[in-house]
């Protein structure tokens, strides 16, 4: 059983002995102004990149009339405000139908003749 587990723990030993120096390498490099520095030039030229891509292609899909996220957005948006205002109109016709049900159910009270003058 010993001859198995060996090279469990050779591969474990050569798997740390990997992280150490990697972390060791990352140090050194995090350490190094003109590394950081070119590191953050680059992400921020990449950032600036995709911001022109993102906004020369929401115009192309303008020109072809193609709704972008946002348009959607806003529409679902909208729809959402719509739904709510017709859930308030059926509530309020609801109600008003009720409200004709209870009168035309109820007892109707006669109406007390009044006295016709003669002369």
């Amino acid at each position: 059983m010993t001859g198995e587990t060996e090279p469990k723990t050779l591969v474990a030993s050569i798997v740390n002995l990997g992280e150490e120096k990697l972390g060791e390498l990352v140090n050194l490099l995090l350490a190094n102004e003109r590394f950081v520095g070119t590191v953050q030039s680059t992400i921020s030229s990449g950032l600036n990149a995709k911001s022109t891509i993102d906004k020369n292609v929401e115009r192309m899909l303008g020109w072809v009339n193609v709704p972008t996220l946002e348009d959607i957005d806003q529409l679902k948006m909208k729809l959402d405000e719509l739904e709510e205002v017709m859930a308030e109109i059926g509530d309020r016709v609801r109600s008003i139908n009720e409200a004709s049900l209870k009168r035309a159910q109820a007892p109707k009270r006669k109406a007390k003749k009044k006295p016709s003058k003669s002369s």
